[in-house]
């Protein structure tokens, strides 16, 4: 049976997933809408685009997934504060504009061929673009919120806190907190 600590891990894995896809989706729309408007695309009715936005999306929530658990082990233990956002994102972009063809060409090997490079280049540049995207939008969010709740605690492994509350092991990769002890009326 899995550990809380693991369910724990897993969830927060899906939920990424899930946020990414979420994000993929309207980047994706958004950029085909903006190249049709443009005239860059062959024009669609909107629903064309809201399909293939929806199927980028998925993908989006499979790469957003992977990248949260490699995060998860590369990060672990590490303050959010001491990460700095926009390196979080080029490393999102690289992954995801790595995972992507990998995955492509996994796929299409295991169905029998591989497609050359040249018809999936523009699918790389795309997915670094929104995974870098969705790396750095989601780290700058969450120091924002910590900045705003005012507590230092949170990590990449823990980001709600509540092990550390509640004692939480450094071998679950929370960091400690050093006890805040009350000032006593007289500065001891």
């Amino acid at each position: 049976m899995l550990g809380t600590d693991t369910l724990r891990s897993i969830k927060a894995i899906v939920r990424n997933g899930v946020i990414w896809g979420a994000g993929w989706t309207v980047l994706a729309f958004l950029t085909m809408r903006g190249g049709r408007l443009t005239g860059m695309m062959q024009p669609f009715w909107w629903v064309n685009d809201l399909g293939m936005a929806v199927r980028i999306g998925v993908l989006g929530g499979v790469v957003g997934a992977a990248f949260a658990a490699f995060i998860r082990i590369a990060y672990r233990g590490r303050r959010l504060a001491e990460i700095n956002w926009v390196r979080f994102g080029v490393v999102g972009g690289v992954l995801a504009g790595v995972f992507v063809p990998v995955l492509f060409q996994s796929l299409n090997l295991l169905s029998g061929e591989l497609v050359p490079l040249k018809y999936i280049i523009d699918d790389i540049a795309y997915c670094a673009v929104f995974g870098g995207l969705m790396a750095a939008g989601s780290m700058k969010l969450a120091q924002i919120a910590e900045a705003s709740t005012g507590d230092e605690s949170l990590t990449i492994d823990d980001p709600s806190g509540e092990a550390l509350r509640a004692g939480g092991s450094p071998a679950v990769g929370t960091a400690t907190r050093p006890l805040q002890h009350e000032r006593r009326p007289g500065g001891e």
